[in-house]
């Protein structure tokens, strides 16, 4: 998802449920880069961010890489960078396109809390 193996200006949707999170900081704003230059312009993209609230970005025994990356320590995703935030992060993230829809969602479990913003922006 650095480097995605298209052309530009390839597509005219992207779904990235659940994805361009597992990145640090910078690997982030390069996915952001990478959305904008294979979508066709007009084109849409749907996008998960991760959201500070979730229970993950406190917990002690996963390891804070930078402020808004922590690196789990242990289950299915051990290794994989998560990277975490706020609603103005989300807004700059995707301050090239333009913002069609904009939701906040807190998912409850047994053991932890999930929240994510979902986004629905276009390509400008």
């Amino acid at each position: 998802m650095l480097s995605l193996p298209y052309e530009d200006n390839s597509f005219d949707c992207i779904i990235a449920y659940h994805v361009v999170y597992h990145a640090d900081d910078n690997g982030i704003k390069k996915v952001m880069s990478e959305i904008k230059r294979v979508l066709k312009n007009d084109g849409e993209a749907y996008i998960t961010f991760n959201s500070q609230n979730g229970t993950a970005f406190k917990d002690p025994d996963n390891k804070r890489v930078t402020q808004n990356t922590i690196v789990k320590e242990k289950g299915h995703e051990a290794g994989i960078p998560h990277f975490y935030s706020t609603k103005e992060d989300v807004k700059n993230l995707v301050s090239d396109f333009e913002i069609l829809e904009f939701t906040y969602k807190e998912e409850y479990y047994p053991d932890y809390t999930g929240a994510h913003y979902f986004v629905l922006v276009k390509k400008k």
